[in-house]
């Protein structure tokens, strides 16, 4: 039966139908309000602290900008509503590849993250390949 599935695929990829098919299918599943995740967009942002005297906040300073004492979000959306699934708050100064996993949902399909989540800490948690270097028109203007 695995070579007739794989030849259907096979077949539907060499006449263009595939992503038809699949829009077909999840056309099909929406009307039925059956909801199919695709991935996982995971992305950090610095919070700076209310006051420098917070001891649960730290110091960072990213990409030739000034020092910020506070804290960091990593987030976890969903790469098609954009809608936020998880979120981990972390001192500033946490490598966001070690923070990472606590950003990610329980099924989280694809993950797409960019150069800081590349590690041992996060990749091996995705169940589907980590796609890093998103393309900036693909997640939107940067807000840091």
């Amino acid at each position: 039966m695995g070579g007739g599935i794989v030849r259907f695929r096979t077949a539907l990829v060499a006449h263009g139908l595939d992503k038809t098919l699949f829009d077909e299918i999840t056309r099909q599943l929406k009307v039925k309000a059956i909801r199919v995740k695709t991935g996982t967009l995971v992305d950090a942002t610095i919070i700076a602290s209310a006051s420098e005297d917070d001891a649960e906040g730290h110091w960072v300073q990213h990409k030739g900008r000034p020092a910020v004492h506070g804290f960091k979000a990593h987030v976890g959306a969903d790469a098609d509503t954009a809608l936020v699934e998880e979120i981990a708050v972390t001192p500033a100064n946490i490598n966001d590849g070690k923070a990472g996993p606590d950003a990610l949902p329980d099924d989280p399909g694809e993950v797409f993250a960019d150069s800081a989540y590349r590690g041992n800490h996060f990749g091996h948690l995705a169940q589907e390949p980590i796609i890093l270097d998103v393309p900036q028109q693909l997640v939107g203007p940067s807000r840091r």
